[in-house]
């Protein structure tokens, strides 16, 4: 009987530290040099860049004054700004498909999973200096 419950403890503890690492995990920080988009993505985000952001935007790339700052606020910024003469007009996954589309003409490497379009998930992502 001892033995049984000893061993319900520890498998009890181990399920314990799973749900904890699996908590922890959303919570990470990550940097745009860390997969974080998809090829499909990207490709979506480069028809969206050329029919409506190289209007005023003629290259994707990077801006210094982005780096540090947590990809949710470029996001943002985005969404409720762009395009200058439509403000608003994109949708979340519009935005996220172009952020994509930026990060793989600055040298970011896709991922298995694609760029959400959830703020919070975004604030956890800092913009990267793109790799050389």
């Amino acid at each position: 009987m001892t033995r049984a419950c000893g061993v319900a403890l520890l498998l009890w503890a181990a399920a314990l530290a799973t749900v904890a690492a699996r908590q922890a995990e959303p919570t990470r920080m990550r940097s745009t040099n860390d997969g974080i988009y998809t090829e499909a993505q990207a490709a979506s985000g480069r028809v969206l860049f050329t029919d409506v952001c190289s209007v005023c935007h003629n290259d994707p790339l990077w801006r210094p004054n982005w780096e540090g700052k947590p990809l949710g606020e470029v996001y943002t910024k985005i969404l409720k700004f762009m395009p200058d003469d439509n403000p608003g007009s994109l949708s979340g996954a519009d935005v996220t498909a172009a952020l994509a589309y930026i990060l793989q003409s600055n040298g970011a490497a896709a991922g298995a999973e694609p760029l959400p379009d959830d703020v919070a998930v975004l604030d956890r992502i800092v913009v990267a200096e793109p790799p050389k």
